[in-house]
């Protein structure tokens, strides 16, 4: 086991410890992962009791990951292998997509003129969300992700039967990784970059426009698919720093106020 392996594994133990109990019934509208809180509802901690998978040449995990290696998306991208999750709701695993290298991702990223990628991988927390999605029953649902990294909450809910599902990330790479990951499990998401630093409202159908530092405003070919407000507006693993903290506040404070 190599040391990336064993930091995501101590991190979904914390996790588990400290999110003991068992799930509300209630359906917030705002989820952040990190504290498996809402701003509309107080939701309790599920605890996860995730089964050791593996088959031999693969590398086990508690979360139940599976790790195979796959050849790149396109040219333009970096390496990636194909993580299969198994969370308790659907019958079958997630096949997600994930780089192989942070190093790589990141310099990726940065010749293209985009910030770090430090949802290249996929993380604990990330897990826990797409868990309690499931859990909420999605089905028929609206949900958005910002910061959407591997897109594993959002493949999750597509899975879990919500009826439009959009993942955004200010990394181009990660939301094409998230787009290509639900494909693999047979399910359509749409993925558009969208930077929760700046200014402009979430994307809706009275503001359907996304963009990041790059490319700036634009209006997304989903557009006409948008909902005047999501019922469920999901972010994880994103409050590490102050000023990304307060910027996915607001956005939580925004989509509660949006209805």
């Amino acid at each position: 086991m190599n040391t990336e392996t064993a930091d995501r594994l101590k991190a979904l133990q914390i996790l588990s410890d400290l999110f003991g109990g068992s799930p509300n019934q209630s359906s917030p509208s705002v989820i952040n992962d990190q504290a498996c809180s809402t701003t509309l509802q107080s939701v309790q901690g599920a605890s996860l009791a995730p089964q050791l998978q593996g088959r031999s040449n693969h590398t086990k995990l508690d979360c139940g990951v599976k790790e195979s290696t796959t050849g790149d998306i396109n040219e333009n991208e970096v390496p990636v292998h194909e993580l299969s999750i198994a969370i308790e709701g659907l019958q079958k695993p997630v096949r997600l997509l994930e780089a192989v290298s942070s190093e790589e991702a990141t310099q990726l990223c940065h010749s293209l003129g985009e910030e770090d990628p430090f949802g290249a991988k996929a993380w604990p927390a990330a897990y826990l969300v797409a868990r309690r999605l499931l859990h909420m029953n999605v089905r028929g649902c609206t949900v958005l992700e910002l910061g959407c990294g591997t897109g594993l909450a959002s493949v999750a809910a597509a899975m879990g039967g919500a009826r439009f599902v959009l993942a955004t990330d200010r990394s181009s790479t990660s939301v094409r990784r998230a787009v290509a990951s639900a494909a693999l499990n047979g399910h359509q998401i749409y993925g558009e970059v969208f930077d929760v630093m700046l200014s402009q409202p979430l994307p809706s159908r009275g503001f359907p426009f996304c963009g990041n530092r790059r490319t700036q405003m634009y209006k997304p070919c989903c557009a006409d698919k948008l909902p005047d407000s999501f019922d469920v507006v999901v972010f994880s693993d994103v409050l590490y720093w102050n000023k990304e903290a307060v910027a996915f506040g607001r956005r939580a404070a925004e989509a509660y106020v949006a209805g």
